[in-house]
């Protein structure tokens, strides 16, 4: 159940890009979590528009994918008959402000994926809370948690953790 941390991995700039991507005028708004799953947020799916207008970036992401994969789980290999891979890239918004009252989502996994990368978009003086909580890696007790810095990008197999 290990994790993959690559500290600063996002510049300002790709930082900029993501913001510009997620918040182009054909990106609209998504409600597709279950129902049984306990959350606070709003989403915005775009991984054409980033593709599209950032391409560079866009390759980037999915290559360090692929490294922590072929290095850690090997899943993207085994997962696909065809060796492809349907990317779902979402921008999510924890606004306490716009959301009038905490936010958050319960603990979950993200079913049929491969690969998970969470980046964190924000500086940490900008928001509360944020850590990132993973299971131990022996065992049901206790977790792990990183709290990530602007920049950085920690990737798991979404499906366990």
């Amino acid at each position: 159940r290990a994790f993959a941390l690559a500290p600063g991995f996002l510049a300002a700039e790709d930082l900029q890009a993501i913001h510009a991507a997620a918040h182009h005028p054909s990106v609209a708004e998504i409600n597709d979590r279950k129902g049984y799953l306990a959350f606070k947020h709003r989403v915005w799916r775009f991984e054409a528009q980033l593709r599209v207008l950032h391409p560079g970036l866009y390759f980037r992401l999915f290559g360090l994918m692929a490294q922590a994969d072929s290095e850690k789980w090997r899943r993207l290999r085994r997962n696909s008959k065809k060796r492809q891979v349907y990317p779902e890239i979402e921008y999510i918004s924890y606004d306490v402000a716009e959301m009038g009252e905490p936010c958050f989502i319960e603990p979950h996994v993200d079913n049929k994926s491969a690969v998970t990368l969470v980046a964190m978009l924000s500086e940490p003086c900008a928001y509360a809370g944020g850590r990132s909580c993973f299971r131990r890696t022996d065992g049901r007790e206790g977790s792990r948690e990183l709290e990530l810095q602007q920049g950085d990008v920690v990737l798991f197999r979404g499906e366990k953790l």
